[in-house]
């Protein structure tokens, strides 16, 4: 973390906004040993893979018990120092286990809910519902209040809104996808969830300059209610050409000025 630190400072000294990306990777120890999702045997840590390579998954159904663990984790001294600027982005929180069947937990593994063990496949939703949740709860405990928390998470359930934004995860750099992310973004909102974005341009692939203009021009229309960014197309070459790139940010001025 002391690189990470020294890198933000240098942020934070240009009054720019960072985003941390919290992954699922929880070490286990006395004060987390019953709070980490169990295989349904009962007595066996559930261990999946997800970027960190082989994880425990916190069971964030016990939120009464693993808030103040999260706590402890987004302390000042643990996270970030004494930075009040911070945007957390929580990944793969559906949750995501990349060496199984269907990509997530096994429906079979078991949570506590403070009173009760449940098997996974009845609280699927909630489980990325409550990491936004004791993320969000956290944060706030770090800022004592005064300051409330921005948080992008890529899973959500009912309520969801009252802890941050949302995203609609991974898609892809054609038309269908940009049809679909419309549909999808609408959809979410009428649902109460308004605070949601699509990645601009998709993220597998790469696209068009037609297709990332009309992208763009897509979501001047609805852009009160959604998140947009491009950063894997712009790494990727979408805007080669220097050219392509001016016309782009001049296409942006624009609009802004006249809005």
């Amino acid at each position: 973390m002391k690189n990470v630190d020294s890198e933000f400072k240098d942020y934070e000294t240009q009054e720019q906004e960072g985003i941390v990306e919290v992954k699922e990777l929880v070490k286990t120890s006395e004060e987390t040993e019953d709070l980490i999702t169990k295989t349904k045997s009962e007595s066996i840590h559930f261990v999946g893979h997800c970027w960190p390579g082989a994880s425990f998954y916190a069971d964030f159904i016990n939120y009464e018990q693993i808030l103040p663990i999260w706590n402890k984790f987004f302390k000042n001294e643990n996270y970030f120092l004494n930075s009040d600027i911070i945007h957390t982005w929580i990944d793969m929180n559906e949750p995501s286990v990349f060496n199984q069947p269907e990509i997530t937990m096994p429906k079979n593994c078991l949570h506590f809910d403070g009173e009760n063990t449940v098997p996974h496949y009845e609280v699927h939703n909630i489980y990325g519902h409550n990491y936004h949740r004791v993320t969000y709860d956290s944060l706030k405990n770090r800022y004592e209040g005064n300051i409330r928390p921005f948080i992008l998470s890529r899973s959500f359930f009912a309520g969801s809104q009252q802890y941050g934004f949302i995203w609609t995860g991974d898609n892809r750099s054609t038309w269908e996808f940009m049809k679909v992310s419309i549909d999808m973004l609408m959809s979410i909102s009428i649902c109460g969830l308004s605070a949601c974005g699509a990645d601009v341009g998709g993220f597998f692939g790469d696209p068009t300059e037609e297709l990332l203009s009309s992208w763009y021009e897509v979501i001047n229309f609805i852009k009160k209610f959604i998140i947009a960014w491009c950063f894997l197309s712009l790494l990727q070459g979408a805007f080669s050409q220097r050219s392509q790139k001016k016309r782009t940010l001049e296409f942006f001025r624009t609009n802004n000025e006249q809005n």
